[in-house]
């Protein structure tokens, strides 16, 4: 349910803590982005001392004959080495929270469990938010579409070259199509609003998409993770808090880093201020709010932005061409590339990306570019 990117922001905190990734985990090192605009290319490299890494959330794709060390399995062996005692049962009901305590039901024998505090990391794809009686309204969801395609090594090095594909695609449910490397598996991930496999499986036989792919390939297996387009309501309740993109994240973004800074958060207001309803509302809730609810604003406009390059042969060709071109330069001169890399990886907040979209250096490099392409018909 997840592209499996980590982001160099992610992994350089997930270190601090001494969350040690092993390097079997880690499938690829990310060294670049590929955007193909309407039948145009362009390279954005990464910048070597900044990490991003690709992983499976899972030991892999269900049809796959290799089975590795999932990342979210790593996050669950640290934990079990801090101390934790992990119970591997299914919750049945969740019991609301008083001002002394907090209780659920598990397992096939419905066992309760009793305590302090409750989490909910259950995660936006997961059902169990539907079994809660504390008012939460989950986030509204666009369902997209994934599926993960094993590639002889050979080519994954030849055609894929360590780098994250991004492709427009004229398929009208698509908003673009992601293709993400992990050694010998290629991640592909359909985004729009409402994606079928069939709408995955036409988009891949477009000429500018099915040339990165080998002849005769196949789907190992798919998914339809729900991305969240909005913040939930009510994701806290007495002695119980939400954490993740069940509560918040960025728009089309970044589950995993949600996940992070929200747990932060909600431990922060539980440790420091309490454990009541009024508690996580003010300094929990009222942060996730503060740092995606108008930011996410911000992510529309620029995904909106995003979709006149896609949608316009014109506007893509100038935008790749700039893209080229800054290649060659200084980093303070690379504005598009780093405009579309930080909207990709979700390192930087959206409102700081757009206002280095509207930068004038940037507009005078699209209007040069613009008479030069003209110069050039």
């Amino acid at each position: 349910m997840c592209a499996g990117a980590i982001s160099d922001t992610l992994f350089n905190n997930l270190t601090n803590l001494n969350v040690v990734i092993p390097e079997n985990v880690l499938k690829d090192k990310v060294t670049g982005y590929f955007m193909h605009l309407k039948g145009e290319t362009g390279l954005i490299a990464v910048d070597p001392s900044i990490s991003i890494y690709t992983v499976f959330r899972s030991a892999g794709p269900v049809l796959s004959a290799e089975k590795t060390r999932g990342f979210d399995q790593v996050l669950l062996d640290h934990a079990i080495k801090e101390g934790v005692r992990f119970v591997n049962q299914r919750v049945k009901k969740v019991i609301a929270g008083t001002k002394e305590k907090i209780s659920l039901i598990f397992g096939e024998d419905e066992k309760e469990w009793e305590g302090d505090l409750l989490v909910g990391a259950f995660g936006v794809n997961s059902r169990i938010g539907e079994k809660l009686a504390s008012g939460y309204k989950p986030p509204k969801c666009w369902s997209a579409c994934q599926t993960e395609i094993e590639v002889p090594e050979d080519f994954s090095e030849r055609t894929i070259r360590n780098k994250i594909h991004i492709f427009s695609t004229d398929h009208p449910n698509i908003k673009y199509i992601a293709f993400t490397p992990k050694g010998n598996v290629i991640t592909v991930t359909a985004i729009g609003k409402n994606v079928k496999r069939v709408d995955v499986e036409n988009a891949l036989k477009e000429e500018a998409i099915s040339s990165y792919l080998p002849v005769n390939y196949s789907c190992k297996c798919h998914c339809h993770p729900k991305i969240p387009v909005t913040i939930a309501r009510n994701p806290f309740s007495d002695r119980f808090v939400i954490i993740g993109d069940a509560a918040a994240s960025r728009y089309l973004k970044n589950g995993i880093e949600s996940a992070f800074f929200t747990s932060e958060w909600a431990a922060s207001a539980a440790l420091h201020h309490g454990l009541s309803s009024d508690d996580f509302k003010n300094h929990y809730y009222n942060r996730c709010l503060k740092v995606f609810s108008r930011d996410n604003i911000y992510g529309k406009i620029l995904f909106g932005i995003y979709d006149i390059f896609g949608n316009s042969g014109t506007i893509s060709r100038i935008n790749i061409n700039i893209i080229r071109g800054e290649q060659e330069k200084s980093h303070d001169s690379k504005i598009l590339s780093s405009v579309i890399l930080h909207l990709f990886t979700g390192d930087a907040p959206y409102a700081r990306i757009l206002r280095e979209a509207f930068r004038p250096k940037l507009f005078v490099s699209f209007i040069k570019e613009s008479f030069r392409s003209r110069h050039a018909r």
